[in-house]
This record gives C-alpha cells, sequence and structure tokens, in this order.
C-alpha cells in the first residue's frame, strides 16, 4: 500500500498567501497551494514507496514548475522564483516527486478519455489517495471524480483526502485562505453505492466494515448533531443486520426482529433535520426502508419476537431475485412457525436423552415439524424418524387439527425440491425452472393458509 498525492499545476502566477483549516495554518505566505497541502498532510514523514504526482501542461510546466516562469506585466522583466520542482525538492520528504505532462488539453470528448488513461496509470492497487483540486483546469474535477469512482471499484484505492484550496475566499483580516475539506463528497459516493446495493440487491457487500466506517466518518464531520446523527447511524446499522441476516439467511434472528423492527417503525419525518447535509444523506435510505415497510403488514404489526418475520423477509427477497435465500426463508420459517405455534406446551414434548439444553430442545421440536410436514399423509405407525415415534400422540394430533396439512406437505416438498436443485447445482437435478413465479406462488398460498395467524 503506497500513498499518493495527486495536484494539478495551472499557468497562473500564484500570489502567495496563508492557507489553512481547524487543524493547520501555514507559518508564512506560499505561493504553491500543493506545499501547503503537503505540510498539512505531514508528507514530510513519507517514504519511498510514495509519491507526489503533479499533472500539468507544457505551458504550466513552462511556467509553475520550473523557476522564473513568469515575467512582470509592466516592465516585462523576468521574475525571480523557485518553481515548484525545487519547492517540492527542498520540502524533505523522501516520497518521489513525479512530474506528468498532459500532451492534450481535453478539449474534446478523445482527448477527455486520454487523460483519463493517463490519470488512471499513476494509481495502483490498495492506494491511499490525497487529491488537491485547487488548480483542476476544464473537466479534470468532474474526470477525477469518475476516475476515483472507477478506481475504488477497479483498484480498490482508498480516498483519504481531497482538500481545495479557496485564495479568493481568504480572511480579509488575516489573509488566511481556508483549506477546504471536500473529503466528504468521495463520501458520499461510497455512501450512495451502499444505498444503491441496499436497494437493488437487498444487501451489501462487505457491509459490517462499511458500516463501521460510516459511523467514523459522520462522528467526524457532523459534531453537534448527536440525536440525527445518533438516528441515521441506527438506521445504517439496522439496515446493515437486516441485510446481513438476509444474505447467509439467518432466520432466528429475522424472526427475533431487533433490528428489523426498528426498521419497520423509522419514520423519516419524526427524524428530520435541521442539518440539511445530515437530511440528504438520510433521504438516501427512504427508498429501501419504505419497500422494507411495504413488505410488512401495516398498522401495528410488530416484527419482535414474530415467527412470521420470515415469511415477509422472503418476499422481499423475491422482490430482488434472493432464489435461495427467499426458497430457505419461506421453508424453514413455516417450520419455525409451527413450532411455535403448535406446540405450545413445550414441557409435554418427549425429548430425547440428548436433549440436555435449552437450545438442543429446542432443535428437537424444530426436527420433529420439519419431520412431520414431510411425511404428509403417512401413516403413523410407520413413521421412523425417532422424534417422530417418541411424539407419535402429538404428531397425529398437531395433523387433524391444521386444516390445510396437506397443502402444507405438498408446499415443503416442492420447496425441497427447489431447494435441493439449486443447492446441487442443477447436477443430475432439473435443469433451472421459473424459481421467482413458482416461490410467488408459495408465498401467496402460505399468506392464505396462515391468514388467521397474521390477523
Amino acid at each position: 500500500m503506497s500513498r499518493k498525492f495527486f495536484s494539478f499545476l495551472g499557468t497562473s502566477d500564484y500570489v502567495p498567501c496563508k492557507y489553512g483549516n481547524e487543524t493547520y495554518t501555514d507559518s508564512e505566505p506560499e505561493k504553491y497551494v500543493q506545499i501547503s497541502t503537503l505540510r498539512m498532510l505531514n508528507a514530510q514523514e513519507w517514504n519511498e514507496a510514495d509519491s507526489i504526482v503533479i499533472f500539468m501542461t507544457e505551458d504550466s510546466k513552462i511556467r509553475n514548475w520550473l523557476d522564473n516562469g513568469h515575467k512582470d506585466r509592466n516592465t516585462g522583466q523576468i521574475i525571480l522564483n523557485n518553481g515548484l520542482e525545487k519547492r517540492l525538492n527542498n520540502f524533505g520528504t523522501r516520497a518521489r516527486i513525479e512530474p506528468v505532462i498532459f500532451p492534450i488539453d481535453g478539449r474534446n470528448e478523445q482527448e477527455i478519455w486520454q487523460l483519463f488513461a493517463i490519470m488512471i496509470h499513476q494509481l495502483h492497487e490498495n492506494d491511499e489517495v490525497y487529491i488537491d483540486v485547487t488548480h483542476a483546469f476544464r473537466s479534470i474535477p468532474i474526470l477525477f471524480t469518475v476516475l476515483s469512482q472507477y478506481a475504488r471499484h477497479r483498484l480498490n484505492i482508498n480516498i483519504k483526502s481531497i482538500t481545495y484550496g479557496n485564495f479568493e475566499g481568504r480572511d480579509q483580516n488575516t489573509q488566511i485562505a481556508p483549506l477546504i475539506d471536500l473529503t466528504i463528497y468521495s463520501f458520499f459516493m461510497e455512501l450512495s453505492d451502499f444505498a444503491y446495493q441496499l436497494r437493488k440487491f437487498g444487501y451489501a457487500v462487505d457491509a459490517k466494515d462499511f458500516t463501521q466506517e460510516i459511523t467514523r466518518e459522520l462522528g467526524k464531520l457532523f459534531k453537534g448533531n448527536n440525536e440525527a446523527l445518533n438516528n441515521l447511524n441506527q438506521l445504517i446499522i439496522n439496515l446493515q443486520n437486516f441485510s446481513e441476516n438476509i444474505f447467509i439467511c439467518n432466520g432466528p434472528d429475522i424472526n427475533k426482529g431487533k433490528h428489523l423492527n426498528k426498521i419497520l417503525q423509522f419514520s423519516f419525518n419524526e427524524t428530520a433535520s435541521d442539518n440539511s447535509i445530515i437530511q440528504v444523506i438520510t433521504d438516501l435510505f427512504k427508498p429501501i426502508v419504505t419497500e422494507i415497510q411495504n413488505v410488512f403488514p401495516s398498522g401495528t404489526y410488530n416484527a419482535q419476537d414474530n415467527t412470521l418475520n420470515c415469511l415477509y423477509t422472503a418476499r422481499f427477497c423475491l422482490q430482488k431475485n434472493l432464489i435461495q435465500q427467499a426458497a430457505t426463508l419461506l421453508n424453514e420459517g413455516l417450520i419455525a412457525h409451527m413450532e411455535h405455534t403448535k406446540i405450545t406446551d413445550k414441557n409435554q414434548f418427549n425429548y430425547s436423552i440428548n436433549a440436555t439444553s435449552e437450545y438442543k430442545k429446542y432443535i428437537e421440536r424444530y426436527s420433529f415439524i420439519s419431520s412431520l410436514l414431510n411425511v404428509g399423509e403417512y401413516p403413523a405407525e410407520n413413521w421412523q424418524k425417532e422424534e417422530l415415534k417418541n411424539n407419535k400422540e402429538l404428531g397425529v394430533t398437531i395433523k387433524n387439527n391444521t386444516p390445510n396439512f396437506t397443502q402444507l406437505h405438498s408446499i415443503v416438498l416442492e420447496l425441497s425440491e427447489i431447494r435441493n436443485t439449486l443447492n446441487h447445482g442443477h447436477f443430475g437435478r432439473n435443469q433451472p425452472g421459473e424459481y421467482n413465479k413458482r416461490l410467488k406462488n408459495i408465498y401467496m398460498q402460505l399468506l392464505e393458509i396462515l391468514k388467521d395467524d397474521i390477523n
């Protein structure tokens, strides 16, 4: 991993001034904002693996990279001045100084693509990137924005800093020009990607690590907005957890509903923030939150410790074409719901001698319901599974008191066939079918069968 500083050099005869922000201020006026920015970044401590890349044209090379590049407008005399090259060489860093010449100006689409190729060539896998856009010209700022997004996905770069030295905005009393931190805009792009993945696919890759990063960055950016920031952080954490539970088919956590219930209860009106930036970020997640809320029954539905959660989550999975997750949650969610509603007295269940903990007891009850749904109308006297033989009377009672038991048996068989086909990669099994259509049909059947439990 190397640190890379990127900056652009223009042709103007820059007026020296002090640059500064909350954490750094020049001790003396500086002609080149690149020097001020590098001091702020403590680039004196960088090593040979790091580099300082300055993009320039032939004209800006003559005027500002090399020495004495400007003339006095009145006298025509050369103005004696150390160019940026010499200033960087005297800066006191071991980082490599790399001037990169733009042979073209980017005046048309073809030239812009050439500039893109030149800049991307300077980036490598896992680089830490620091960008100064103060003197970026023409289309370069937007081009570099696109390039950084591309490189983040292609090369896994980490954009650590984007700064702009606002000379025109300098304080008239102190003559200090603000060194503006624009890193938040790169952060916004990452955050937008995160929200897009959630909405498009139902889950986000590396969501857990990114959620921690989001929490840290938001905390640094918006000090003093504790309530609004906390609401946003909690929403992101809840979405991340729900997303992860879907991705790994964590039915028990989905049914516990700790994070899901908070998503369902989240109100964008009640959590509106006076901070416009926090509100903009919060609104990024409005589409996905609305989609999740619309999947579940409106009104008084409580997802806390609700064994119907997997059923509705499966519907959400189908909307995102998460076929395997939907099939798994429909099947296992049905079993979990029937274990909860059909075995009301857990102490009356005949456990094996191996059921030495509450968890193991639950597993035996769960396996019992699963086996019962699979045997269907098979006579009780011929049941082979140990958990069925030990609880034959309970099994018969559940069958007789479940009006749609035969239909549930057929549903479980179809779900098992779909899951087996998917899990075995279709080898030696049926070719891909209309899974989404079939699973939607199963979902609608279960919705009808379980309507009394839902209401």
